[in-house]
């Protein structure tokens, strides 16, 4: 009698710890995704989303000023992606793990330094803006480092999953100056709050975000295996092996060398800008993510960000200086760059399919399109209605949460993939987060030289 109640009793207990510990991990999960997403604060884009919300409630800069701020983005990710691509092919190495721990730190204090510039000298020597054009440049600097060597590193070492949150915590900055920028401009015309005292506040939240990574990196928070491995030292056994496989290798290409030179010579030049290259080489089941990943980023950010406000603008049928033009360019921003966020958070609860995942993909790039037809004027009778007005508000919102959801899911692909070692999984990130950059830049100099030239821009309805 005793041990058949024994039984449901010590059943009961097994499943009670099953339970603690499955809460435990739950909990461990959410406080690691939590610093992540703090990190994120500090090493996103606060400087370059102040100065937008600066262009769009400052009368001294204008919604010009949003163009040449994406003109002068595209410079600075055109030149650095430049720069990272000739270190691929002249040092033919990745950065060690070690080496890309610090470059938040570094990130993190360029952001908050910059940020409180701003907030005393935004408005010296205008209409010029020579402190805004420094800080669109080093705002974007940091930014495109995130995206070149925080991201692949975090779905590297760190796992796949907490790229959502991290990618969060960067893109939160639009939710808050967009809603702060709404608060301190309600009526479109006059601000309520001084914009330097947003500026303050945005350095204090991006001040934050570095204890969060000095605690991440000080316990080893989310770590993999694989850094750990990254991080020690060579024993002298495994010293000793390298060097005789080198050796063996030299031996084989000495003796490959005297018999075929003419061979030889352009197969040692093809398995060297092979190995070369090798840093961002991508496993071909992460391609199709790879590249969709980037293809969202350049819709988003590439394009579509320069012409969005000519668009809204279009929608007004009391032509460009309309109340009701000015509304939906606010409320259609406010909701893409809210859902952006939203999207990237949204990615950690499940897998998407991969079929389902390039669905979405198709969905945003016809939502882009039938923006640029309200931009260039196509359609515009229907635009101009109240149903044309919403439904560019929902293109926009669209845009915005699929890039989120979907650059963020490709991230979590490659961070995820079991079957691929660690040190492809890098090169594959950091091809996505290459590919990312260096597109978005190109495309966003071209829409931005579009509308910074006036060749793209909003023209009175006909009458």
């Amino acid at each position: 009698m005793d041990a058949h109640s024994a039984a449901p009793g010590a059943a009961s207990a097994a499943a009670g710890e099953k339970v603690a510990q499955e809460r435990a991990k739950a909990s461990e999960r959410f406080v690691m995704g939590v610093a992540f997403f703090c990190v994120g604060i500090g090493c996103g884009w606060f400087p370059n989303d102040a100065i937008l919300n600066l262009c769009l409630n400052e009368a001294s800069l204008g919604g010009i000023w949003i163009a040449r701020v994406m003109l002068i983005g595209g410079t600075v990710g055109i030149i650095e992606a430049g720069i990272f691509m000739m270190y691929v092919v002249v040092i033919a190495r990745p950065f060690s793990f070690r080496f890309m721990q610090s470059v938040p730190t570094v990130l993190i204090g360029i952001c908050v330094a910059e940020l409180l510039v701003l907030a005393g000298f935004w408005q010296v020597a205008a209409p010029h803006h020579p402190v805004v054009v420094i800080g669109a440049i080093l705002g974007n600097l940091v930014s495109q480092t995130t995206a070149l060597l925080v991201l692949p590193m975090i779905a590297t070492y760190y796992g796949g999953w907490l790229v959502a949150p991290f990618r969060a915590g960067t893109d939160v900055s639009a939710v808050v100056t967009v809603f702060l920028g709404e608060a301190q401009n309600p009526s479109g015309s006059h601000n309520v709050i001084p914009s330097w005292v947003l500026l303050v506040c945005y350095a204090g939240a991006a001040m934050a975000s570095i204890f969060s990574w000095v605690m991440i990196v000080r316990l080893g928070t989310g770590l993999r295996a694989e850094a750990f491995a990254d991080a020690k030292p060579a024993t002298p056994a495994s010293a000793a092996a390298g060097n005789l496989e080198a050796a063996s290798s030299n031996g084989i290409d000495e003796q490959s060398k005297r018999s075929t030179p003419a061979l030889w010579t352009w197969a040692g030049v093809v398995d060297a800008m092979r190995r070369r290259l090798s840093v961002m080489r991508c496993p071909r089941q992460l391609l199709v993510p790879v590249l969709v990943g980037a293809l969202v980023d350049v819709v988003q950010w590439g394009f579509i960000a320069s012409i969005a406000d000519i668009g809204a603008l279009m929608t007004d049928p009391d032509g460009c200086d309309g109340t009701r033009g000015k509304w939906v360019a606010r409320t259609s921003f406010t909701a893409n760059r809210a859902l952006v966020p939203f999207g990237s958070v949204i990615s950690t609860l499940a897998p998407c399919p991969r079929g389902l995942f390039k669905m979405l993909a198709l969905v945003q790039t016809v939502a882009a399109f039938l923006m640029i037809t309200a931009a260039t004027g196509v359609f515009r009778g229907l635009w101009t209605t109240e149903g044309g007005q919403y439904a560019y508000t929902v293109c926009y919102s669209l845009v915005g949460l699929l890039e989120g959801y979907l650059l963020t899911m490709a991230y979590r692909y490659v961070g995820d993939a079991k079957d691929i070692p660690a040190p492809a999984r890098q090169s594959a990130s950091s091809m996505l987060s290459w590919l990312s950059v260096f597109s978005v830049c190109v495309s966003g100099i071209l829409s931005g030289e579009l509308v910074n030239s006036g060749t793209l821009r909003c023209t009175p309805p006909a009458v």
